[in-house]
């Protein structure tokens, strides 16, 4: 006999109920954490202040977790690991933080895998960590970190979730393979920021120094950038999809190359409707930028302002 579908759907409606009921009863015997049919409650491990010297290299390495940096206040290296969970899990359980002294400084790492691992409630993966203000950062993979205070060069690759740097004193190199990066009150002799998917916003930038390089990019989204460039360098800033902003210091010493597959070039409120790449000159022309989108406008200002 073949059953018609509104008793299939009750059916299985019935069997949802059970599971979900099945699971209450499983969270009271066991607690609130439990992985393959038994109990697997996280405690994250208490870590004791490293001293690691003056400036050391602090490397930082978790996938999952969302990371903040700040400065320390004693010299020390302080990790807290603030991951906390709440509600029935099923799969792998959370690996502790591991943190050990290195040659240069300090490893941060936690192995692990969420894709095999289901939260039936609220979950949080996150580390903080306090260094000494001459540190050198490098967070090889996170999801999503802001920075703030450091002055030594600062690397951060996040494999899905934003970058936030303040008051960098160091060349920068920040990557988000989904997420926008926002870089305020930044000073460097080399700046790379790249996002595949989400935009671009930075303010009271300096470049300054020997040789200097800055590159802002966003393959999805748009890019608004102000502050002072030295006349020696070579820039870029560009976007595959969103419009661009550019706000250059007053008394600013460079030639722009400008161009939009679909919008305008304006200047200082003057728009551009020739086709092709417009150039601007300022002082005398001496360092170089390229500003370039595929779709949207690009608006440069000459005051400071974008």
């Amino acid at each position: 006999m073949t059953m018609n579908s509104p008793r299939v759907a009750l059916i299985a409606l019935l069997i949802a109920v059970e599971v979900v009921i099945a699971g209450m009863i499983l969270y009271a015997l066991h607690g609130p954490r439990f992985a393959a049919g038994h109990s697997s409650a996280f405690t994250p491990a208490v870590v004791m202040p490293l001293a690691a010297g003056f400036s050391p290299h602090v490397y930082i390495s978790d996938r999952e977790s969302g990371v903040t940096v700040n400065t320390s206040s004693d010299g020390l290296v302080h990790v807290v690991d603030e991951t906390s969970i709440t509600g029935p899990m099923w799969g792998t359980p959370i690996a502790q933080l591991k943190v050990s002294r290195s040659d240069d400084g300090v490893r941060i790492e936690r192995r692990g895998d969420d894709s095999s691992r289901t939260v039936f409630g609220f979950s949080r993966e996150h580390i903080e960590v306090s260094v000494p203000a001459h540190a050198t950062i490098e967070i090889a993979q996170c999801s999503g970190a802001d920075v703030s205070g450091v002055e030594n060069d600062v690397t951060v690759a996040s494999q899905d979730g934003h970058i936030a740097l303040t008051g960098v004193r160091g060349n920068v190199s920040a990557h988000s393979d989904d997420g926008s990066i926002r870089l305020n009150d930044v000073t460097a002799n080399l700046l790379d920021a790249r996002t595949d998917d989400g935009s671009i916003r930075a303010n009271a930038i300096t470049i300054a120094g020997t040789s200097p390089h800055a590159l802002f990019h966003s393959k999805d989204g748009s890019v608004e950038v102000n502050g002072s460039f030295a006349p020696s360098g070579s820039y870029e800033v560009s976007s595959n999809d969103g419009h661009i902003k550019l706000g250059l210091a007053p008394g600013a010493d460079m030639t722009i190359d400008a161009s939009t597959g679909d919008g305008h070039v304006v200047v200082d409120g003057r728009s551009y409707d020739e086709d092709g790449p417009q150039t601007v000159r300022l002082g005398s022309g001496s360092a170089t930028m390229r500003v370039a989108t595929d779709d949207g406008s690009v608006h440069i200002s000459t005051n400071g302002a974008n």
